[in-house]
């Protein structure tokens, strides 16, 4: 699995050197050789060409994909695409080689160019070598920021699994009673089964919940689907709550023969696949699971009566919040987003795939009408296949919803 993981980088490496190459060679062109004369301190040695003209194409694919997945025109498409799989996994695909070439090309070949510029430039004159020189620190210190951001993103911040903690009040939980506590993840999907997603069960035996709820994206996308398969089940294997664990269908799941199915086979966990279950708490609660792909189940399990005063909502993707929301959910809780794996400080996260506001998609608790509350977790993994295989001030989390009563609230 890890081999198949490594292959899926190694591809986007390729496509990444593919794209950089013509770069390199316009910033060693006769044009740009001529705009470094007139303009020297910018553009004055082959290096300083190199390293500008790379990072506007490693920006500028970055910039594209910001303002084309942030558009009503791409809001529209998808709600085309999503009429035929194939094409949606076609953009989805595209979309994550792109992203991935861009980040590979842009921490590891860029800087190995710089290098490799600045070391093997000759230097006949005095003022040449002071140039290279400078060439030189400036390559140094390029290569060792962009080497250093690559291991943060990728081996760092990644295993950084925290807990999240949210108070939720709800107008049909008693005041008086002590507060429901439901854990909540998703997205596990790991190339792996790796340090962090061992440390899944333990963090979630440690809060004791009452009840745990998985908002689906169990197993990774890979040329292999043994290994996560089997990682997906170990979690499961090791989870348990007086409550109940329950799950709803992502959408990778089914990258596994038989999808959800199979996965949750003997497992001590119930699917919730359009369908709803009464806690056996008191005062009683109905949670309601839906798979929005099937659709017409989905819209028979909406518009049942409810079961119980208060209702949950479970869901992968947080674009359904409304259909539950009208259903009588007071609270949804949903995953899918990953949070953007890459948040940018005082922006959020720059691309997440969502037609949710970005504040909503990068996760958290939000109020999303006067009766409908969402919680959109972060997530535990990475998107799998050619997306790049990072998080940056996103860590992974595990989440506690303590449900209380509303003290506001009559009954």
């Amino acid at each position: 699995m890890l081999a198949a993981h490594l292959a899926y980088q190694l591809l986007d490496l390729l496509i990444a050197a593919l794209a950089l190459w013509p770069c390199i060679r316009l910033a060693d062109s006769r044009p740009a050789r001529a705009l470094g004369r007139r303009l020297p301190r910018l553009l004055g040695t082959p290096l300083r060409r190199r390293l500008l003209l790379g990072t506007a194409l490693y920006v500028a694919v970055l910039l594209a994909l910001l303002v084309a997945t942030n558009s009503a025109a791409f809001d529209t498409l998808l709600a085309r695409l999503r009429a035929s799989d194939r094409w949606q996994r076609a953009f989805s695909l595209s979309s994550f080689v792109a992203l991935g070439a861009a980040w590979l090309g842009g921490t590891l070949l860029l800087p190995l160019v710089a290098l490799w510029t600045a070391w093997r430039t000759p230097a006949a004159t005095p003022l040449a070598r002071l140039r290279r020189r400078r060439d030189r620190t400036l390559a140094t210190a390029f290569a060792a920021a962009l080497f250093a951001l690559f291991g943060y993103a990728c081996f760092l911040e990644p295993n950084r699994l925290v807990v999240e903690r949210a108070r939720v009040e709800v107008a049909d939980w008693p005041a008086e009673r002590p507060p429901l506590r439901i854990v909540l993840f998703s997205d596990l999907q790991s190339a792996y089964l790796g340090a962090r997603e061992r440390r899944v069960p333990e963090l979630i035996a440690a809060l004791e919940p009452d009840l745990i709820v998985i908002a689906g994206d169990l197993v990774a996308q890979s040329f292999d689907e043994t290994t996560s398969l089997e990682q997906a089940r170990w979690v499961l294997s090791r989870l348990a709550a007086p409550l109940g664990v329950y799950v709803v269908n992502g959408d990778v799941d089914n990258v596994v023969a038989n999808g959800i199915e199979a996965i949750v086979e003997g497992m001590p966990v119930t699917l919730l696949d359009n369908e709803s279950v009464v806690l056996p708490c008191e005062p009683p609660i109905e949670l309601l699971g839906i798979d929005p792909p099937r659709r017409a189940r989905m819209a028979t399990a909406l518009a049942q009566p409810a079961k119980a005063e208060l209702r949950l909502g479970l869901v992968h993707r947080p674009r359904h919040w409304a259909e539950l929301s009208a259903a009588g959910c007071a609270l949804v809780m949903a995953g899918h987003t990953h949070g953007g794996q890459v948040v940018v400080p005082g922006f959020g996260p720059p691309v997440t795939f969502e037609i949710v506001p970005r504040h909503v998609a990068a996760g958290g608790l939000h109020r999303m009408s006067e009766t409908t509350q969402l919680y959109v977790t972060r997530g535990v993994g990475r998107e799998g296949g050619f997306a790049p295989q990072i998080r940056i001030l996103c860590p992974p989390e595990i989440t506690l919803i303590e449900l209380h009563g509303s003290a506001s609230a009559t009954h």
